[in-house]
């Protein structure tokens, strides 16, 4: 049965409830918040009553917050930190214990229409009506900002997380800090018009990207030298992949197939293999943990599973129903795939059928796994992202689509 409330939010405009379920918090168009503890329904339930009775009505504490109508709210994962943001563009930190104030943060005056805590690190980040997504660390009133003075075109992050290369509209390629977003280096002789970028995993530290030529280039992370022109698809590159040791590249794109380079030969461009060249529209490409096979899919609706050495397809993955735009290795070594049909798959390599299967809330265009724990994030075409367990196969937590650097999702 449902627990009344004492004094309820009338015309409520932001809600929100702590992961542990002891808080909730609402607000209202005047600038009014109101913080619930469930401690006495808690209590009620867990004692042994000899008669029946009603439980007790929840009573909130009041927050004293502005004038301006609260359009977001969010708690922390324990409960013990609020944060309030505005239709002016104030966004205010509160202790749940005491209900009073703490940091407020130096905002542009833009709308806050999100606000997310980060469940175990010291840090915000809001979504503004300016399109602006801007990051906060709770000790530091200024956002963690980054004027790159054009649009940014792709983003990869290190393998490690310490680092990120961005590519720009204006054909610039650069790596910046993830700690307080400085200039590292720009890289040398960059390509224009990028539709992918990554980064090696382990060690290597190369960074390629790809055009819409169909051009592919790799530079050292180190110094930023460029280390070879790949020229190659005869369309725009839709994806691109390293071997895990870092010493294979592979591309893919509307025709043309994919191919793949040998970057420790002495010449990569002239001992570049094609591979499903005859599949049209490939979204997604990946290598497998060993290194020895290539995964190739697109609007094909298959998976295709590729010997390196020789060149033969030795399987084809059947199951989805519409086009597949994500591939990505789950931390055992076997294969995910995600696509149109929202629908995520876990595939066993050794026999080529299923191993799990997950229903996205939405079309996935791109996947990222987490190594430990195993996690999947789903990223659908509007920017909303779906994190799952992959070993429970349970939805973890569903992050609404924002603006981010100027650009609103595409619709």
């Amino acid at each position: 049965a449902p627990v009344d409330v004492a004094e309820p939010t009338k015309d409520v405009t932001a809600l929100t409830a702590s992961a542990d379920g002891r808080f909730a918090a609402t607000a209202d168009a005047t600038g009014n918040i109101q913080l619930w503890t469930t401690e006495p329904i808690t209590a009620y339930f867990a004692a042994d009553k000899k008669e029946p009775s009603e439980p007790p009505a929840l009573k909130p504490q009041k927050l004293a917050a502005g004038t301006a109508a609260i359009s977001a709210l969010a708690l922390s994962a324990d409960g013990k930190q609020l944060i309030s943001g505005d239709a002016a563009g104030s966004l205010q930190l509160w202790d749940t214990a005491t209900a009073k104030p703490g940091v407020r943060f130096q905002t542009p005056g833009s709308a806050i229409q999100h606000v997310a805590l980060h469940a175990q690190q010291p840090w915000l980040a809001t979504a503004h009506a300016d399109g602006l997504l801007r990051y906060w660390k709770l000790d530091t009133p200024a956002p963690q900002s980054l004027a790159l003075g054009t649009a940014a075109q792709m983003l990869a992050s290190a393998p490690n997380g310490q680092q990120y290369a961005v590519a720009t509209g204006d054909g610039k390629l650069a790596i910046y800090t993830a700690a307080d977003n400085k200039l590292v280096r720009t890289l040398e002789q960059p390509l224009d018009k990028v539709t992918a970028l990554i980064w090696t995993p382990g060690t290597a530290n190369k960074i390629a990207a790809a055009n819409s030529a169909g051009e592919v280039a790799v530079w050292n992370g180190a110094d930023g030298k460029r280390l070879a022109l790949l020229p190659g698809l005869e369309t725009a590159v839709t994806a691109l992949a390293f071997s895990p040791d870092g010493q294979h590249l592979a591309a893919c794109g509307a025709t043309g197939g994919a191919q793949v380079w040998s970057l420790a030969a002495a010449d990569p461009a002239a001992e570049a293999r094609t591979f499903a060249a005859e599949s049209k529209n490939l979204r997604a490409i990946a290598f497998s943990a060993d290194g020895k096979q290539l995964f190739t899919a697109g609007d094909s609706k298959e998976i295709q599973v590729w010997e390196l050495a020789d060149g033969k397809l030795a399987k084809t993955l059947s199951g989805h129903s519409a086009a597949v735009r994500g591939l990505a290795l789950a931390p055992d070594g076997g294969l995910v795939s995600a696509g149109d049909d929202a629908v995520i798959r876990v595939w066993n390599l050794a026999d080529g059928k299923p191993t799990a299967t997950f229903k996205n809330p939405a079309p996935v265009a791109a996947l990222s796994i987490q190594a430990d724990p195993a996690r999947i994030a789903a990223v659908s075409p509007d920017g909303a992202v779906a994190v799952w367990d992959l070993a429970s196969g349970q939805l973890l937590q569903g992050i609404e689509a924002v603006a981010v650097a100027g650009k609103k999702p595409a619709a």
